[in-house]
């Protein structure tokens, strides 16, 4: 996949990230949040009319770079993932973002899944070859994200409902 994306030689997230949403046509927003369970690093949305790569925003910058990397991975390989979305296995985290406007959903539910460990082997691979280290832009809510990114937040217990 390297080899076609041009990225044999090396590349880094900025690159990768802007390969993926060009090819797939479809916005990728990255987002720094912090969340509630101590294994959840990184989660994939994937909505209607754009893609969310949520964070763990406290993680050090060379664990960030691997979480998104990981998660470009899921994207990259179209993976289907194994938690599905639904008011009842979605918890706290999610209970603020409607099923029905998410196309799907992929965060780390087990380390053993065959697409876990491909999203680990691509991003280390990526990151083996990266050719300068990603810097955490100052960020702002995008305006088409801010729904989602607040609810997001409310189900994080971030934000007080609207």
């Amino acid at each position: 996949m390297l080899v076609e994306w041009g990225m044999e030689h090396g590349c880094g997230i900025d690159e990768l990230h802007r390969y993926l949403s060009e090819s797939r046509r479809r916005t990728i927003h990255l987002i720094p949040t912090s969340f509630p369970e101590r294994h959840l690093l990184g989660l994939w949305l994937k909505l209607d009319d754009f893609d969310v790569v949520a964070f763990e925003k406290s993680a050090s910058p060379a664990h960030k770079e691997h979480i998104i990397t990981h998660e470009l991975a899921h994207i990259a390989f179209e993976h289907r993932g194994s938690v599905p979305l639904d008011q009842t296995s979605s918890g706290p985290l999610l209970s603020n973002v409607d099923p029905a406007g998410v196309r799907g959903l992929l965060m780390r539910s087990r380390y053993s899944d065959d697409e876990e460990q491909e999203a680990e082997t691509m991003a280390s691979l990526i990151l083996a070859r990266a050719t300068k280290r990603w810097v955490e832009p100052a960020w702002a809510v995008p305006e088409e994200a801010a729904d989602v990114v607040a609810r997001i937040e409310q189900g994080l217990g971030k934000a007080e409902p609207q």
